[in-house]
């Protein structure tokens, strides 16, 4: 996993650790970082002298300050950033540092004041870099009716952070069955099949009355690790007595089926409470 996804991570983990959320991120953040003029010159590209004109002739353009989609450009805007609060120490720089994903800040508070008081300073802080902080959003009605008045509220009651849906009305996390199961089947299988087991072991199925809908994520119990299949998957016991990885690979190519590898006594389990629910 590549460094920025794990910080990604890790930031969504701190900012569900204290009582008190907020996510904001940097208006147009890439474009108030300004190109030297000896480095503008890479970023030449043709546009057409008059777009209304298809058959008008080319003229020669350049960026000006960092453009949006180059790979170089998370960088230079981090590396920007940095030196910023490097030049500007205080503990609401050094709070942003540790919860900058790119042009966004998620972190979290134990008290309301200190909420406010890094929303004021925060602000003041990035102003001084040429930057505003934009798009506001927080469980804290206090911090949400300033952010309101002042225009920089983003005035939506669920919020997409890093991946993630937070309602902040309500203040819980959201996942929809679509979700789990991109990010389930995102990753590499050296093993064909062997995803039907990681989804039931890791996808606590949810009680028949408290189904997940596409749609609308609604709070559930979870009771350990139960039955979760995709729609018309069959399994079928071939053996438990420890046939060889060859042997049980003909198996199942005979029978027209995938391998799934069981080799702890808890994957079994989870393997025969799926058995006992197909049957």
């Amino acid at each position: 996993m590549d460094s920025s996804r794990i910080k990604c991570i890790r930031a969504g983990n701190r900012a569900a650790v204290t009582k008190f959320a907020v996510t904001t991120n940097i208006k147009k953040a890439f474009l108030q970082v300004g190109l030297h003029k000896s480095d503008r010159d890479v970023t030449r590209f043709f546009w057409l002298s008059d777009p209304t004109d298809s058959t008008s002739p080319f003229t020669t353009y350049r960026f000006k300050s960092v453009l949006f989609g180059a790979t170089c450009s998370p960088f230079i805007l981090n590396a920007t950033l940095l030196k910023h609060f490097e030049e500007n120490p205080s503990p609401t720089a050094s709070r942003i540092t540790q919860d900058l994903f790119v042009d966004n800040v998620l972190t979290s508070f134990t008290a309301e004041d200190d909420l406010m008081q890094f929303y004021r300073d925060s602000r003041c802080l990035l102003q001084k870099g040429g930057f505003n902080l934009r798009s506001w959003n927080s469980n804290s009605n206090r911090l949400r009716e300033l952010a309101e008045t002042e225009n920089v509220l983003d005035s939506s009651n669920e919020v997409n952070i890093l991946g993630m849906r937070w309602n902040v009305a309500d203040d819980k996390l959201l996942f929809a069955e679509v979700d789990i199961d991109s990010t389930m089947e995102s990753y590499y299988d050296p093993c064909p099949g062997s995803d039907a087991c990681v989804e039931g072991e890791f996808c606590q199925t949810l009680k028949d009355d408290k189904k997940i809908c596409k749609r609308d994520v609604k709070e559930c119990e979870v009771d350990g690790y139960v039955r979760y299949t995709k729609e018309n998957l069959c399994l079928k016991l071939v053996s438990t007595s420890g046939l060889t990885w060859t042997s049980a690979r003909t198996v199942c190519l005979d029978e027209g089926a995938e391998l799934v590898s069981i080799t702890t006594s808890e994957k079994m389990k989870c393997i025969q409470n799926l058995l006992k629910g197909n049957s």
